[in-house]
């Protein structure tokens, strides 16, 4: 039976990458106490796929906020680290293994303050995977592409995203299958 366009539309929209935003308030730690104030959030994210993080860190009165983007592995790659964000910050990479991509934020007050509630800065983060990270407006305008290619041409990402990951499990599953049989 061969999958019609009507059913490929309908499975690439129940699978499509939605894109994730978060905000919230950051509390201010001094730098003595940077380790237990850090917030992490964190996503799987398979194997060179593109992830795009847009943080975007609201005024301060003498505090810093550190950014870093890494993954969890045994030598974790870092792909951003940046420190005394202000304002909107846009990184684009494209991941080296497959694994939990943390970003973490930190709020250090500059020396000579102490922490309180007052001190606070607002954070928002947008964290897009995969076929929701490509910048399709500068795609549609370099190819000239009329609205309903410029669909097909997102509906073609989503599908390849969604064929690599049937094939990653079912790699996983003649992995985990093997090892099962050799018990």
């Amino acid at each position: 039976m061969q999958p019609t366009a009507l059913g490929l539309f309908f499975v690439a929209s129940l699978f499509a990458a939605v894109a994730n935003a978060i905000h919230f308030d950051l509390p201010a730690v001094t730098s003595d106490h940077v380790e237990e104030g850090t917030k992490c959030f964190s996503q799987y994210v398979p194997h060179d796929t593109l992830v795009l993080a847009v943080v975007n860190v609201g005024d301060g009165y003498n505090q810093r906020v550190n950014l870093e983007i890494r993954d969890d592995n045994e030598t974790p790659n870092v792909y951003v680290k940046k420190s005394d964000v202000n304002g909107e910050l846009r990184n684009a990479f494209t991941t080296h293994s497959e694994g939990e991509v943390l970003v973490c934020f930190s709020n250090v007050l500059d020396d000579g303050f102490k922490e309180g509630p007052q001190y606070k800065r607002p954070i928002q983060l947008e964290f897009s995977v995969g076929a929701e990270a490509a910048d399709f407006k500068k795609i549609a305008n370099a190819e000239k592409l009329t609205p309903l290619e410029l669909e097909l041409r997102k509906l073609e990402s989503v599908v390849r995203e969604i064929v690599d990951e049937m094939n990653y499990l079912k790699a996983r599953e003649a992995r985990l299958r093997d090892t099962n049989g050799k018990a």
